[in-house]
């Protein structure tokens, strides 16, 4: 799921992320970091040109004239000058390394993994360690098509660093589960979707609309106070739209005199999306909408008509194994009759860029 919510399939394709049984989220990007690093040290860690002042004999690079006269560098016959070293120890390197740092003085962590993780850091024994990391760094890094996996290792490192670690008063760490963040993954399960969509399928074009409410013309609001609206997920053909909208609760029902039922709250927002939608007109005025849940407890499936627009409440079990979830999830947002005219072609399995090609000869 989070290669997805990353967009960061190619280099997990690249990267054979063995997780070696393991089933703490801990232990598991612990694998992928590991498995990660070892694959750059043996085709080529990254480097860089680092800028650097230091005192040489005659002039290398360029001449610090001020600081050579303050030092009285000339009549040792030397100079300061500014110099670009090519090195490995770049902002990239830098913050992997100190996340492997943490992870390995982090509590609860496979004790195999914690011996991997030091060795490790021996290796990169050249890296400076950034004991003061911030949420800034890691989009000070430049990527590029050299250094592609470091896009998902950072992603890993990111995601350590933003929720996870905390320092103790002993100078270890603790380990705070994000996936209790019911928030945060909430987002994440929004963009795993999302990028599933645009790389499973060539149905629907896959954007995210935004627009405000169907006021009467006499009943506009003076001023702004009114927000805007935006959905998780539009699927857009010349004669359909699909809303979805996607919801990580950890539990697709509500209780109500011990009754379950669908959670009012969300039937509420898509019903909200689909209506005023309907100023757009064709095809917008039929609009579907679809929530989407991760199955916890039990499995929902369920579809109604109400007003002209038809919502149909899901689950999905992120749990499946890869092959299945992609299967399962397909049919759950898209209909069978549609999804038969792209079986034939492998699920329709493009890339964005060939998405939006496809789509530019629609029209």
């Amino acid at each position: 799921m989070l290669c997805y919510a990353w967009d960061r399939l190619d280099e997990a394709n690249t990267l054979s992320v063995t997780t070696e049984g393991k089933t703490e989220i801990l232990d598991l990007l612990s694998s992928v970091l590991i498995n990660g690093v070892q694959r750059c040290l043996k085709e080529g860690i990254d480097k860089g040109y680092v800028a650097d002042q230091e005192e040489v004999r005659g002039i290398r690079g360029r001449l610090s004239l001020q600081e050579s006269l303050q030092r009285l560098t000339f009549i040792r016959g030397g100079a300061v000058c500014d110099v670009d070293d090519f090195t490995a120890n770049v902002l990239s390197n830098q913050l992997i390394k100190s996340t492997i740092w943490r992870l390995s003085r982090t509590d609860g962590i496979d004790t195999s993994l914690r011996s991997r993780l030091r060795d490790l850091s021996r290796r990169l024994d050249n890296i400076s360690l950034r004991t003061q990391m911030r949420r800034v760094d890691f989009r000070r890094v430049p990527l590029h098509g050299n250094n592609r996996l470091y896009r998902l290792l950072l992603n890993v490192c990111e995601l350590i660093f933003d929720s996870s670690l905390v320092e103790k008063g002993d100078g270890r760490y603790v380990f705070k589960d994000f996936l209790e963040d019911e928030r945060k993954m909430r987002r994440l399960f929004q963009r795993f979707v999302q990028n599933f969509l645009k790389h499973h399928q060539r149905i629907y074009q896959v954007s995210v609309d935004r627009f405000g409410w169907n006021f009467d013309v006499d009943g506009s609001p003076t001023n702004s106070a009114v927000p805007q609206m935006e959905t998780d997920i539009t699927l857009k053909s010349s004669d359909k739209i699909v809303v979805i909208d996607t919801k990580y609760s950890k539990e697709a029902l509500q209780s109500r005199f011990e009754k379950k039922t669908l959670r009012s709250g969300h039937l509420y927002q898509i019903f909200s999306y689909l209506k005023n939608l309907e100023a757009r007109g064709y095809p917008y005025d039929s609009a579907e909408g679809i929530l989407l849940y991760p199955t916890v407890q039990s499995e929902v499936d369920a579809s109604f008509a109400v007003q002209g627009h038809r919502i149909n409440v899901r689950t999905i079990d992120l749990t499946l194994p890869s092959d299945e979830l992609k299967r399962r999830l397909l049919r759950a947002l898209i209909a069978e009759e549609e999804l038969k005219l792209s079986e034939a072609d492998s699920f329709g399995v493009h890339s964005p860029q060939q998405n939006k090609a496809l789509f530019a000869n629609d029209r």
